[in-house]
């Protein structure tokens, strides 16, 4: 089974540059991310463990995860072991509020040039750690997930259809932030 180390390793590799999200917007696309996944807990009091929709939201929340860590030159590191005795809405509240540290110490980066890199990593890999809870929680393997997601955006970018569903949008906000 690949290590998230590896997974960031192909992110890296595999997504040409001009696929890649400004950095404070990689910030915002984690965001989105986060809010899809727990919109799909909302929808359900018991999610459905097989849930295709769960798998692929918590696909592009990791996705948005090894993105900020490769715009930042951060390392994911491997998760603790998975608590189980949590409540799903707590663990909810846990990814989010890691998100949200996220943005803050990605706005003291980009917005008051303050070298807050080692918390901003910190930040990032609670968020990892608590999608893996969360996902585990549904019976979602998070790295599955993420592999599942890869592979479809791949495909996309392989068969050119990437720049007409996402592409021209993100190449003009690229221009607008870099």
């Amino acid at each position: 089974m690949a290590t998230l180390r590896d997974l960031q390793r192909r992110v890296h590799d595999e997504i040409p540059d001009r696929f890649r999200f400004p950095r404070i917007l990689s910030v915002l696309a984690l965001h989105e991310e986060v809010g899809e996944l727990l919109g799909e807990f909302k929808q359900s009091a018991v999610p459905d463990r097989t849930s295709t929709e769960i798998a692929a939201e918590v696909g592009d929340v990791l996705l948005s995860c090894l993105e900020i860590a490769n715009s930042y030159g951060l390392t994911i590191e491997p998760i603790d072991p998975i608590r189980v005795n949590i409540a799903q809405h707590r663990l909810s509240v846990n990814l989010y509020l890691a998100a949200c540290a996220v943005s803050k110490e990605c706005l003291d980066i980009e917005g008051f040039e303050q070298s807050h890199i080692s918390q901003l990593e910190a930040a990032l890999n609670r968020v990892v750690q608590s999608l893996a809870e969360l996902a585990a929680s549904w019976g979602v393997d998070f790295v599955a997930a993420f592999e599942e997601k890869f592979e479809l955006i791949l495909g996309f970018v392989a068969d050119g259809t990437w720049e007409s569903r996402y592409g021209n949008r993100l190449l003009m906000k690229r221009k607008k932030f870099d």
